[in-house]
């Protein structure tokens, strides 16, 4: 499946570039493939490189990684990633201040981030960029892939019901898609409120509870204990 074409006129020049030049030459070759399909780059020192498409309720995005490998670059596609914004802000404003807790962090946070090679596959692809000469048709390989691996995990995650389905098990794919349990507990709680209301939230957080223990239950607990405060500020007094 070929998705558009792209035509390399920037990049004519001598056959082997540095790798630092593979890199950025790939990602705006990237760009051509992915901008007309209302995905845009977000690049970031710390975070690395992703293509998000958002709206208001959620953001979805395809993870690119990049390394140096001799005089090669080699690309992957880890991860692709769902992002309920109103969970991670509900998240964010209940957990305790840390000097590391940034604004930007925050907002590089996913819901749920799923393996590529979780997803029909037991392997991670791997592409090898040597020269210019190689990346018309890698970039073209790396953008279909990106396609045939994102969009299932998109229609089926960004549904709030099948994404809490995840949120609130305790197996294999819930601790691969979402982390640790603490971390998924308060993801669960906090997707089972805006969907469901307090009470389905309070059941889940019962359920979370019983399974946690040591330092991540004491996390989980302080924080259910602010969002217990939170609903019964907003119930009115009779």
């Amino acid at each position: 499946m070929r998705i558009c074409s792209v035509t390399l006129k920037d990049y004519q020049g001598a056959a082997n570039l540095s790798v630092a030049k593979l890199k950025s030459h790939l990602l705006r070759s990237l760009d051509a493939y992915l901008t007309p399909l209302e995905f845009h780059r977000v690049s970031d020192r710390f975070y690395g490189d992703r293509y998000c498409r958002d709206d208001a309720r959620v953001r979805l995005c395809v993870h690119v990684s990049t390394r140096a490998r001799d005089e090669a670059l080699e690309a992957e596609l880890p991860y692709i990633s769902v992002r309920f914004n109103a969970v991670e802000d509900m998240v964010a404003s209940l957990e305790e201040s840390h000097p590391l807790t940034t604004p930007a962090g925050i907002a590089a946070r996913a819901t749920l981030t799923v393996p590529t090679s979780s997803w029909g596959g037991f392997f991670r692809k791997t592409w090898v960029i040597r020269s210019q000469d190689d990346l018309a048709n890698i970039t073209d390989q790396i953008a279909t892939y990106a396609m045939e691996k994102g969009l299932p995990v998109f229609e089926t995650l960004s549904n709030p019901e099948q994404a809490l389905r995840v949120l609130a098990a305790d197996d294999e794919t819930a601790r691969s898609y979402a982390g640790p349990e603490d971390v998924r507990a308060k993801k669960a709680v906090a997707l089972a409120f805006l969907v469901h209301g307090q009470e389905a939230a309070k059941q889940i957080g019962i359920e979370k509870s019983a399974r946690l223990t040591g330092e991540g239950l004491s996390t989980f607990t302080l924080w259910m204990e602010r969002l217990l405060r939170s609903f019964s500020a907003a119930t009115p007094q009779r």
